[in-house]
């Protein structure tokens, strides 16, 4: 369903048909902290979140992302709770894998990468997701693992547990943002562009929307498809 004037959906790649306002989920997790750092909303209302994604799907909004980590499933919990009650392809369910690693060696193992997606679907009450996002660019020393992130993500696909792939950056990784001096930091543009190359991404996601718009120059153009939406986290 959809308001009156709603803007029109786009056909973008894998055919998802998307709304250009997503919802992003980030707060729906409630406080939390990862990787010993706060990345929680103390302020998140469980009734409230329900109520928010029920009133944005009614005026239209239906692509909704979040991620494993956000409240560690909780956020996916509450959106799978509300999925359940709308027609599955009504929905763009979206969501990221590698800031929340368990107990594995590292949250790109491939290992770790499908048993997280088994428990994203689990939480979203869904048998697919139509987007899974790599989060972070941290693929280990050397990119130790991310030939085989990119083979794992891309068997996930081909088994129709996901429809489409996609990045997020430019982005820096969350612990160098205070352990790490600015002078001392990479380039993060160089970096996005590198792994947008190897990874041949389906979406895009960069951080922009209408609180925290981007202050730094649009990164680096590459042959992948263009972003899916204003929103990433």
């Amino acid at each position: 369903m959809s308001a009156p004037n709603s803007p029109a959906r786009r056909t973008l790649a894998g055919g998802l048909s998307v709304h250009p306002i997503g919802i992003g989920a980030w707060a729906l997790g409630g406080p939390d902290h990862n990787l010993g750092l706060p990345m929680g909303w103390s302020t998140a209302d469980d009734a409230a979140s329900r109520r928010g994604l029920e009133r944005a799907y009614e005026l239209g909004a239906n692509l909704i992302d979040t991620a494993d980590v956000y409240g560690h499933g909780h956020s996916e919990r509450i959106i799978g709770d509300f999925t359940a009650t709308v027609p599955r392809d009504t929905v763009v369910l979206s969501s990221k894998v590698g800031y929340h690693r368990g107990t594995a060696r590292h949250a790109y193992l491939p290992s770790a990468m499908r048993r997280q997606l088994e428990t994203t679907l689990e939480n979203l009450r869904t048998d697919r997701l139509d987007i899974y996002f790599f989060h972070n660019a941290d693929f280990g020393p050397d990119d130790r693992y991310l030939e085989a992130a990119i083979a794992q993500m891309r068997d996930l696909q081909r088994e129709g547990l996901v429809t489409a792939v996609g990045v997020r950056g430019p982005h820096r990784y969350a612990t160098e943002r205070v352990t790490v001096a600015k002078d001392q930091r990479g380039d993060k543009y160089a970096r996005f562009a590198h792994l947008a190359e190897q990874i041949r991404p389906d979406y895009l996601a960069a951080r922009y929307n209408a609180l925290t718009r981007p202050r730094q120059p649009a990164a680096p153009t590459s042959s992948a498809s263009p972003p899916l939406s204003a929103r990433a986290c």
